[in-house]
């Protein structure tokens, strides 16, 4: 396998993805041992699903994101919210075809299922070890298998903090370095898919928009 994209241009949703999903990338990226894996930042914030479903936005954005300098790939990652991600990402990788082929960069398109914050609930015996004065209590009877069922994570993660309140622009970036990686490896889907996004943009021979139909 030969490993080429190393300076993806993030087209995320609000004001904390901006800090958050370049660290979570980068995270990843170490993982696998690609430490030359630097997003570009700031990442192009969108404003959501619903507006990229419009008409002509999601075509909008990644022009943007194509025209980037020293881009060389992008990656779309974005909350599912209340939608099906299977169906959602299918819709989206027929509309980003010509767009992929029109600037031949890589795109992938990867769905938090529901949204972002629906990882930090797999992880929150380690949120509570790294972040004590916050007081965060895991649930016990939380179901890890129904985790991304859950809606409205981010009020479920600030019911689970005794002490403070859960703010995405303070709190989400710092969040993700207690995130385990294993963990959400075995139990996240949408963690998989972000992982297997990641791969897909640094192999020179696997086409130009991910996922593959």
């Amino acid at each position: 396998m030969t490993y080429v994209a190393s300076r993806p241009v993030l087209i995320t949703e609000g004001h904390g993805d901006v800090s958050s999903v370049p660290c979570l990338v980068r995270r990843i990226g170490e993982a696998k041992q690609q430490f030359e894996l630097v997003p570009l930042v700031p990442p192009i914030r969108c404003g959501g699903l619903s507006k990229l479903k419009r008409p002509d936005e999601l075509n909008r954005f990644v022009a943007l994101a194509a025209l980037r300098e020293n881009r060389d790939s992008i990656l779309i990652a974005i909350d599912c919210d209340d939608g099906c991600a299977k169906e959602e990402v299918l819709e989206f990788i027929t509309r980003l075809k010509p767009m992929a082929e029109r600037f031949q960069v890589k795109i992938a398109v990867s769905f938090f299922v529901r949204e972002f914050e629906s990882l930090f609930l797999h992880c929150l015996p380690e949120l509570a070890a790294k972040f004590p004065d916050l007081e965060i209590i895991p649930h016990p009877n939380l179901d890890v298998t129904k985790i991304e069922d859950i809606r409205n994570a981010k009020g479920y993660l600030g019911r689970q903090m005794r002490r403070g309140s859960y703010k995405p622009t303070r709190d989400q970036a710092s969040f993700v370095y207690a995130l385990d990686l294993q963990k959400l490896t075995h139990q996240s889907r949408c963690f998989r898919h972000l992982s297997s996004c990641i791969d897909f943009l640094r192999d020179a021979g696997s086409g130009l928009v991910y996922p593959v139909i």
